[in-house]
């Protein structure tokens, strides 16, 4: 009887190990998996910031070329405005000259 219940003494402790130990492979298994999603995530993340980084770029460039454009335009408005008042002082000597000539 005692040499059963010293069996049931050791075995219990041999099971409990084994139990441990099945645990400790199913957490480094969990841990495992948690890690290659967190990677995969990771990846994920750096990727969509190269993709917004080149977006960014793409964006100053247009941008650079719309300023571009706007400084020619504005250009292109002066010098419109400048022939205007050109041909409007051209109109006022033309009416002078006109009414001092008579016409």
């Amino acid at each position: 009887m005692e040499n059963s219940k010293i069996k049931k003494l050791f075995i219990l402790p041999f099971i409990i190990s084994i139990a441990s130990m099945i645990c400790l492979v199913w957490q480094y298994k969990v841990f495992k998996e948690t890690i290659a999603s967190k990677d995969a995530e990771i990846y994920q993340l750096e990727r969509t910031i190269q993709e917004k980084e080149a977006l960014l770029e793409e964006a100053k460039s247009e941008l650079k070329e719309c300023k571009f454009n706007l400084v020619y335009a504005e250009s292109n408005n002066w010098n419109l405005r400048n022939k205007n008042m050109n041909l409007e002082r051209q109109e006022v000597i033309r009416k002078r000259e006109d009414f001092f000539n008579g016409n």
